[in-house]
This record gives structure tokens, C-alpha cells and sequence, in this order.
């Protein structure tokens, strides 16, 4: 009878056992299949935006670009409708975009440190830096700003074919300057197009635009757009022109900031 009884209670003791293992088992893996599901939806289209992120790293001698320490060219921007808003002057940066200096030639100065944007708070005139190089140097800039791609598609246009990558910031950080989606033609990789959304601008009005390259020239080995058309609404706004370009050695440029100026805006601060 003992032994019918033990014998019971071991049998018993498997069962459950096996039961609960089966249950760890099957919830373990139900956690993998989700966590492949999860995997493969998130890595979807990484391979396309990851070749073709490189397509515009190699096309923009990015690697070159950043052995750079210090860049700077000449702009001028002037608007379609209110010309008391066009300016010109010199914008300074280091290529891993931590300090960026813009000096008007009217003599007024602003910088950009560490996602602060610096300003003297006497001058009702506010040009942010950060803007004008996430413009005028945007296959550059893309590296420091977060972004995932949602979809590539080809496009054709008289005959001529490009690819548009749209780029989406969901469960990201938000920024003031977000975008939407670059066009680079697929012959030469080089960006034609791009279009922005501003939350927080100092130049522009909040919403989307789009910017236009044309003409690029080689310094350096590195590709720069000289004339960027910028259109909201499928109008035309402004048009900038870089001129000038080089690149200083490491400690040409000084971007001290002067002890009177105080941040005028934060990177991260949406408006």
C-alpha cells in the first residue's frame, strides 16, 4: 500500500513537473517567436536604408569629410517677397558639428555649442546655425541627427530616375528640424531634394518645406551644393548661395562664445 502511494505521489510529481516545463517551454517560446517577429519587422527595411545611406556617405566622401577638423564657406540668402530678411555673412563649424559660428557681415554673430544655440539678447535679428548647416551641408549633418527609414521607392522624372527614401521619428526624440525625406538621383547618388519640417525656426515659419540642390562643386574631394532653392507649398521662399568653401586646420577657428550672449534656444525644444 506504501508503495502504491509513494508511487502516486512520484507520479504525480512528474506530471506536474513536465506541465510546467511544457508551460516555461511553450512561454519561452512564444517570447522568441515574438521577439523574431519583432526583429524582423524593425530590420525590414534597415538593409535598403543602410546601402543607401552608404551610397551617400561614399558619393559625399563622408570619410574624408571627417578626418576634416574645422569647415567653413561663405552664404547668402535672400527671400522672394520681404528682402529685409535677406542676409549674408560666413557660417564656421567643426565636422563633428558640436561648434558652429555664424558671422553676418553686418557684424553680428551667433553659435551653436552642444545643442545650445547663443545669441546676444539685444539683437532682435535671430539666425540659428544648427538651420543653415542642416541646409547647406545636409548629406553631413544627416549623421548626427536621429532618424529610421519607412520605405525607399524609385521615381522616374523625364526620362531621369531617382530614389526617394521617406524617414520616419517614432519612439525617437523629437527635434526642432525633422526630415521627412531626401531624393538623390540614382545615377549620380547625389541629393537633389529634401524635405523639412520646423517646429522651432528662426528663419523660417513652422511647417514643411523643401529644399532644392543644384550645382554642386568638389573641395577637398568632398561635394557641396552651391544654390539651394528653398519652396513651401510648392512656392518658392528663398535661395541660398554658398560660396568659398575650405577647410581650416584644427584650432583656426575661435568659437568662443562671448560672456553677454545667453542661450536663446535648446536643440531638443519644440515651440
Amino acid at each position: 500500500m506504501k508503495h502504491l502511494y509513494f508511487l502516486s505521489i512520484f507520479s504525480l510529481f512528474i506530471l506536474v513537473s513536465c506541465n510546467s516545463k511544457s508551460s516555461k517551454d511553450s512561454e519561452k517560446q512564444q517570447n522568441e517567436v515574438e521577439k523574431t517577429k519583432q526583429t524582423k519587422k524593425s530590420h525590414k527595411i534597415a538593409p535598403d536604408h543602410k546601402r543607401l545611406y552608404k551610397t551617400y556617405a561614399d558619393i559625399n566622401n563622408l570619410e574624408k569629410f571627417n578626418e576634416e577638423s574645422e569647415f567653413q564657406y561663405n552664404i547668402e540668402v535672400k527671400f522672394e517677397k520681404d528682402n529685409s530678411k535677406d542676409f549674408s555673412g560666413t557660417i564656421q563649424s567643426k565636422t563633428d558639428f558640436s561648434d558652429i559660428k555664424l558671422k553676418l557681415d553686418s557684424g553680428k554673430s551667433f553659435f551653436y555649442k552642444n545643442g545650445e544655440f547663443y545669441g546676444n539678447p539685444k539683437n532682435d535679428l535671430r539666425i540659428n546655425p544648427f538651420e543653415i548647416i542642416n541646409m547647406t551641408s545636409l548629406p553631413f549633418a544627416m549623421q548626427n541627427l536621429n532618424y529610421e527609414a519607412e520605405k525607399k521607392i524609385i521615381v522616374e522624372d523625364n526620362d531621369k530616375k531617382y530614389n526617394v527614401l521617406s524617414l520616419g521619428y517614432e519612439d525617437l526624440k523629437p527635434s526642432p528640424i525633422q526630415i521627412k525625406s531626401v531624393t538623390s538621383s540614382a545615377t549620380t547618388n547625389l541629393l537633389q531634394s529634401a524635405k523639412l519640417e520646423t517646429k522651432s525656426s528662426t528663419i523660417l515659419e513652422n511647417g514643411v518645406f523643401e529644399i532644392n540642390f543644384d550645382r554642386y562643386i568638389t573641395v577637398n574631394k568632398i561635394p557641396i551644393a552651391l544654390n539651394l532653392n528653398l519652396f513651401s507649398n510648392e512656392k518658392k521662399i528663398a535661395t541660398i548661395t554658398v560660396s568659398r568653401i575650405s577647410y581650416p586646420k584644427a584650432g583656426s577657428i575661435d568659437f568662443s562664445i562671448p560672456n553677454s550672449y545667453k542661450v536663446i534656444q535648446s536643440q531638443n525644444q519644440i515651440n
